[in-house]
């Protein structure tokens, strides 16, 4: 059940597997927070730039770069 603010949470997601990226944006998302994905550690921080999140979920074993 989301919950009223004035501001929205902003939570970034980060991991590999487009599954578990789905999986976790559905739950976070029921919060009322908004989330953003990235698939992998340098899609993460490419997003980052632009967009500063209140919270990071990370996988912490991905290829290339992780958390």
């Amino acid at each position: 059940m989301p919950h009223n603010t004035q501001t929205r949470e902003i939570i970034l997601v980060v991991d590999d597997s487009p599954d578990t990226l789905s999986m976790v944006t559905d739950a976070l998302e029921e919060t009322g927070a908004t989330v953003l994905v990235a698939l992998g550690g340098r899609k993460a921080l490419e997003l980052i730039e632009k967009v500063t999140p209140d919270v990071i979920l990370m996988d912490c074993v991905m290829p290339e770069m992780d958390g």
